[in-house]
């Protein structure tokens, strides 16, 4: 039987590979992401996230063609607050 961090497939805790002080020490913690990359977070579809921005209640930040999220622009949704 797995546990929950053997199942994650978005992070370094599966089965078999070894986890380390350095591995966090070196790699920043990520504050934004792509749209695609927030609506995995949000558990919801690549068109449902764009749409959430483009009607401005998932606050994102242009960089010229690329649209980011900000990890606090997905916990105000999630917490009710990007309404």
């Amino acid at each position: 039987m797995m546990n929950d961090r053997q199942n994650c497939s978005n992070c370094r805790h599966r089965e078999g590979e070894k986890q380390g002080d350095d591995d966090m020490a070196t790699r920043p913690v990520r504050r934004v992401f792509s749209v695609p990359e927030s609506a995995e977070i949000l558990g919801i579809s690549r068109s449902t996230a764009y749409e959430l921005v483009g009607a401005g209640k998932l606050r994102s930040i242009r960089l010229g063609r690329r649209i980011l999220v900000p990890m606090r622009a997905i916990e105000a949704l999630i917490e009710g607050e990007g309404r």
